[in-house]
């Protein structure tokens, strides 16, 4: 993703915003942080250094750390905002092509940070007695006539959304890591989900459940009730 002011493009704008993630290791965002550095410095910036410099507060309480980067070949400024998720460090990069565009729009790119929000949902996986009693469960909820008027609304609310991560998700994946998997959703009356259980967990079931459990299912009158979805790739 990409961000820019409007009345800009891509290739004139003072100031671009983009947006990365990568696998969440050991060595943090300190290390993450030192790698970019030691990647200019090796490949014609050998000047290039990194600050950290006022971190910004989320809605939630939480703070993001921001690191800014000067002295690259280009004189260009940078700054960087990271967020650590479960299984990923999630970062906002600002671009400037001089200080004073970097001046200029450094509180639009804050307030960028402030609207932070992670969209993807982290799975609960099970072992194959404790997910054949959920699926049971959501059979109970489903071989009623509430039940399966629910089911209707809540795959067409799903249904489209599903099948487009389903192909974007294969296309990231080699053949034979495209594995089938089932899922269960436990949604809330007011049609949020408050879980996703998978059967077998790999990363196709990640991927794919990961992109859509933050989805709005119709409200229902039931405590809870559980979906159960099978997934099958041809």
């Amino acid at each position: 993703m990409i961000f820019y002011p409007e009345g800009y493009d891509w290739t004139n704008s003072p100031v671009i915003v983009y947006g990365r993630s990568v696998e969440r290791r050991d060595s943090g965002i300190e290390g993450h942080v030192k790698f970019t550095v030691e990647d200019f410095k090796a490949n014609g910036s050998p000047e290039h250094r990194a600050s950290q410099v006022e971190p910004v507060e989320l809605r939630d309480g939480s703070v993001v750390p921001v690191y800014r980067f000067d002295g690259d070949q280009w004189g260009n400024v940078e700054a960087g905002a990271y967020f650590l998720e479960e299984g990923t460090l999630n970062y906002l990069v600002f671009h400037a092509r001089a200080e004073d565009n970097y001046q200029r729009y450094l509180g639009d790119f804050k307030a960028m940070i402030r609207s932070y929000e992670n969209a993807f949902m982290v799975i609960s996986p099970r072992d194959k007695d404790e997910f054949s009693l959920l699926v049971t469960m959501a059979e109970q909820h489903s071989s009623t006539e509430e039940g399966q008027s629910y089911e209707s609304k809540a795959m067409g609310s799903l249904g489209p959304a599903l099948a487009n991560v389903a192909r974007g998700c294969s296309s990231f994946f080699s053949i034979d890591d495209v594995k089938d998997f089932q899922a269960v959703f436990r949604i809330s009356p007011m049609g949020n989900v408050a879980e996703v259980f998978t059967y077998p967990s790999h990363s196709m079931a990640a991927c794919v459940i990961g992109m859509t459990g933050r989805g709005k299912f119709p409200p229902h009158d039931f405590p809870d009730y559980l979906l159960h979805l099978d997934m099958k790739f041809r």
